[in-house]
């Protein structure tokens, strides 16, 4: 796995991006490369971006503020490292 600083975001990736991080002050945004048909989108946790834009790599932002958050979006990392 590389991870590469850019400008406004850090990348992920194994051959290909399959997460981009976007920090702020008081959460993390995480765009991952999934289609967001085939998860179950939760208010205040993740959201499709397909027709918004996001300065990242993927489909499906997710919105991290807790540890408990990481722990809900740890399945959905893994799953999109494994469709890279």
């Amino acid at each position: 796995m590389q991870e590469k600083h850019l400008k406004l975001y850090v990348a992920f990736r194994c051959l290909k991006n399959f997460a981009c991080v976007i920090s702020y002050r008081d959460k993390l945004l995480v765009v991952l490369k999934l289609d967001p048909d085939t998860v179950a989108l939760e208010d205040g946790f993740s959201r499709d971006v397909r027709n918004i834009g996001t300065w990242g790599t993927g489909d499906l932002e997710l919105c991290l503020r807790t540890l408990a958050d990481f722990e809900r979006a740890k399945p959905l990392l893994d799953r999109s490292y494994g469709e890279s």
